[in-house]
């Protein structure tokens, strides 16, 4: 039988932001779904959104996916992540990175409901999407170099760690100064 989701839906919070939350009123699935903001990013069925919260310097993004089918949580399933929406995915993955020191944004929240799901994560100051990054500096063949080497030896410690992701592209990859 396949798991079901309990009727006010799933909800992980980290819990460095528990107390923020329950005193913003950010208890449900259904909250953080709801939450305001600019839409930053999109596909047909699930789009990025920046938020503020009252409370926080630092502002977080949001992944909303407006469906959930079976098929998207079968292949989860059969990639070991378990039944899961790509957002839940995303935030175990975020949490393992989280976990083992990795530079990783931080996951912040993620969770269902109603054939819905989310992803919260705090915004890494000054970090830009490596695909956006490459296009809008227009780097140096050296300052590339440098930076390809520290992709390499960021992946493979991922990798030797055992986490792996079925979509690491260009667009998942945050460039700062750091």
């Amino acid at each position: 039988t396949r798991p079901r989701t309990p009727p006010g839906g799933t909800l992980t919070i980290h819990p460095a932001f528990a107390e923020l939350f329950a005193r913003c009123g950010l208890t449900t699935a259904q909250a953080f779904l709801d939450l305001p903001g600019e839409i930053v990013s999109g596909h047909p069925d699930r789009h990025v959104v920046r938020v503020e919260l009252p409370g926080m310097a630092r502002a977080f993004y949001l992944k909303r996916q407006h469906v959930v089918g079976w098929r998207e949580k079968l292949r989860n399933h059969r990639a070991g992540f378990g039944w899961i929406s790509r957002c839940e995915r995303e935030g175990l993955l975020l949490q393992q990175l989280n976990d083992g020191a990795f530079a990783a944004p931080r996951w912040v929240a993620f969770g269902t409901f109603d054939g819905r799901a989310f992803l919260l994560i705090e915004e890494v100051p000054d970090a830009v999407e490596l695909r956006q990054w490459l296009s809008d500096n227009h780097p140096s063949q050296n300052h590339r170099s440098t930076v390809a080497e520290n992709i390499g030896r960021a992946l493979a410690a991922i990798h030797s760690a055992g986490i792996t992701t079925p979509d690491l592209s260009a667009k998942h990859i945050l460039v700062n100064r750091e």
